[in-house]
């Protein structure tokens, strides 16, 4: 059965981080992808497509030929190609895209008010650390009982499972 979330535009992610670090593992690529999509000093959006071509050609070069990781990557470049291409609302400053074509058909799109880097990764696990600190960044002004987080989160960088920090009830960072 796929899997297909794409979320109206928000600027709180917490649900999202919550069910992504639940994500299992996958023996195929799961492709993270991090979208700057504000408008620029005149006023237009950018365009992300020719970005998300060179870094997908950069990212194929590291499958065998043929294999099903091949495959599982190259359905997941033609879904989120479809999805920046025209399905991005022009209010969203930051879109983030997790796809795992291998995985049950797995894809799931986040628009926020709030920018993210461009960046592209492709683990066995959902790369959350944008989006993790996009949520930290929208929680400092809120009130501190709300503040107490603990959460998971995968990182591609290191391929290693670490906590993000999370602030206890007095405000102080733990973890």
């Amino acid at each position: 059965m796929p899997t297909t979330l794409a979320e109206p535009l928000s600027s709180t992610v917490e649900e999202s981080i919550t069910r992504l670090a639940a994500f299992e593992p996958s023996p195929f690529p799961v492709v993270s992808v991090y979208l700057n999509t504000q408008p620029d000093q005149h006023g237009r959006t950018q365009d992300v497509v020719p970005y998300l071509h060179r870094e997908f050609k950069a990212f194929a070069r590291t499958f065998m030929k043929s294999s099903p990781e091949l495959h599982s990557f190259e359905r997941d470049v033609e879904r989120i190609l479809s999805y920046a291409a025209d399905q991005i609302d022009p209010a969203a400053h930051g879109v983030a895209i997790f796809a795992c074509w291998g995985a049950e058909k797995f894809f799931e799109a986040i628009q926020l008010t709030t920018p993210f880097g461009n960046q592209v990764s492709a683990d066995n696990q959902p790369h959350l650390y944008g989006l993790a600190e996009v949520d930290e960044r929208s929680i400092r002004g809120t009130p501190r009982h709300l503040r107490t987080r603990i959460r998971r989160v995968f990182t591609s960088s290191d391929l290693v499972r670490s906590s993000v920090r999370s602030r206890s009830k007095a405000g102080r960072f733990i973890g």
